[in-house]
């Protein structure tokens, strides 16, 4: 707590992203996930340290290995993007499975569009929004813009272009820039529905 005191301005402490890191590793190196996350945090973004993303992704492996959702998820993202691991979709989709069923939102997200897309497991339309429906539930825009393409485009549930639309006004309210655009393709190829929902959002 006081490493991120000082990460964060907290506590009538000034940011000081040296004393942060010393506080961190204190607990780190005590084994706790959350100190071993912040610091993998701390070092992909290079505040107070050299940026190292292998050293990112060794810490985040600590915390995941104790189960800390959000560092399941960040190794996922290290392992979709390849920053300081090897390249491996397959290992990406398997940690977004595990924090997802953990009940973190960005996950559901990501392994929506995993089974969208065949990355790192088959495709599978029904469990993509099966998985987009539950993070766009709890307001996860991005999610909101996958259910709204699967319905737009009828896979996993019957074509609904109009709840597709729904779906993306949900987004882009949201701030949600791909939900944005795919409205503007909509209402440019003439989708009267999709066209008034850009005048309701002010983007026309």
């Amino acid at each position: 707590m006081l490493g991120q005191a000082y990460s964060q301005g907290e506590l009538g402490l000034a940011v000081d992203y040296a004393q942060a890191v010393a506080w961190y590793r204190k607990a780190a190196a005590a084994g706790l996930a959350g100190a071993q996350f912040n610091l993998g945090f701390i070092y992909k973004r290079g505040e107070g340290v050299v940026q190292d993303a292998a050293e990112a992704a060794r810490l985040y492996r600590l915390a995941a290995d104790q189960g800390y959702s959000y560092a399941i998820y960040n190794l996922g993202i290290c392992y979709r993007d390849g920053t300081g691991v090897k390249q491996d979709h397959a290992a990406a989709f398997a940690h977004f499975r595990r924090a997802a069923e953990l009940g973190h939102l960005n996950a559901m997200s990501e392994l929506a569009l995993c089974y969208k897309d065949g990355r790192g497991t088959a495709v599978d339309y029904a469990q993509a929004m099966r998985w987009a429906r539950r993070a766009a539930d709890q307001g996860n825009a991005v999610a909101m813009t996958t259910v709204g393409a699967l319905y737009g485009m009828g896979l996993g549930v019957p074509a609904d272009r109009a709840e597709g639309v729904r779906w993306l006004e949900r987004a882009a309210a949201a701030g949600e820039d791909t939900a944005k655009s795919n409205l503007r393709n909509l209402a440019a190829a003439g989708f009267a529905p999709a066209a008034a929902a850009l005048r309701r959002l002010g983007l026309e």
